[in-house]
């Protein structure tokens, strides 16, 4: 008991130490802080929010998502101090970039519907989303009616799966590299380097 003593002694005199008097001067205050802008409503309602940040593989330019539009989109900011190029053109869905791939221009982006927060991922390489999407689904349309015919032809299973598989490699080497064959696709990957 007597040992804690000591220490709560001490107490008071380190308070007393760490106080100053009011009218001493803060080390390393302004002396004059200037006058504090303000601003109009409208002024705070017409700035543009950024946010996310992703160097492209060249570091040339960030990408980012900008509600520039009143709608957050995809947008290439050159580092050089050009106009940003706006990449994704969405009216409806906000788009929240995640970044680019790290050895070309593709990027990968988060989208919900409607902001009911069912956020989808996407890779940004030349489609827009209207035919990334009609694509898929005619490829499932596709992949059902042959399994239907099959089914109707009572085609085995295992000559089915055989068949899937085969199906699916070729198609997952297919759009692995489809963006490296842009005239294949007959879609040109906009070069964000440019400033239109």
């Amino acid at each position: 008991m007597r040992n804690l003593r000591r220490p709560l002694g001490l107490v008071p005199l380190i308070v007393l130490a760490a106080c100053q008097a009011a009218d001493q001067p803060i080390a390393g205050a302004a002396d004059d802080p200037g006058e504090i802008p303000e601003y109009s409503i409208e002024q705070f309602l017409a700035s543009t929010n950024v946010f996310g940040s992703s160097f492209s593989p060249t570091g040339d330019k960030i990408l980012v998502s900008g509600d520039e539009t009143g709608i957050y989109n995809a947008y290439a900011i050159p580092i050089d101090g050009s106009p940003s190029v706006q990449l994704t053109h969405s009216a409806d869905d906000a788009v929240r970039v995640a970044g680019y791939f790290p050895t070309d221009e593709r990027f990968l982006y988060l989208s919900d519907q409607g902001g009911n927060e069912l956020h989808h991922l996407f890779v940004r390489s030349g489609w827009n989303v209207t035919e990334t999407i009609a694509v898929i689904c005619a490829l499932a349309v596709f992949g059902s009616a042959v399994g239907l015919i099959g089914h109707g032809f009572e085609v085995s299973e295992f000559n089915m799966a055989v068949g899937y598989i085969v199906v699916g490699t070729l198609y997952y080497f297919t759009i692995e590299s489809a963006w490296r064959r842009k005239s294949f696709l007959g879609r040109k990957i906009p070069d964000t380097r440019e400033g239109d």
